[in-house]
């Protein structure tokens, strides 16, 4: 902690203890009582689930590719030519 860090957690703490002197004690003394060093981090999933989510990801992303490919793509015009009468109608495939 830098210096100035520490000065202004002694500034907020004097001002506590001034207008709550109960509390300020409270908070200088607590200590969990389930305070292990090695205990595990509640905001992390398990690896598992990390890895179970990156095989969904991965799963929907083949599925997308496979059903941009697959799709047929619109009509595109004949390559025009001379010699090819003209066509005035909808085109089909």
């Amino acid at each position: 902690m830098t210096r100035h860090e520490r000065a202004a957690l002694h500034r907020i703490e004097t001002q506590l203890g001034r207008a709550d002197p109960e509390l300020a004690w409270r908070l200088r003394t607590f200590e969990p009582a389930d305070a292990a060093e090695d205990a595990p981090v509640s905001w992390r999933p398990p690896r598992v689930a990390v890895a179970v989510a990156a095989a969904i990801v991965a799963v929907m992303v083949f599925f997308l590719a496979v059903i941009v490919l697959s799709v047929n793509q619109p009509c595109s015009p004949a390559p025009s030519r001379a010699d090819a009468p003209a066509t005035t109608g909808p085109r089909t495939c």
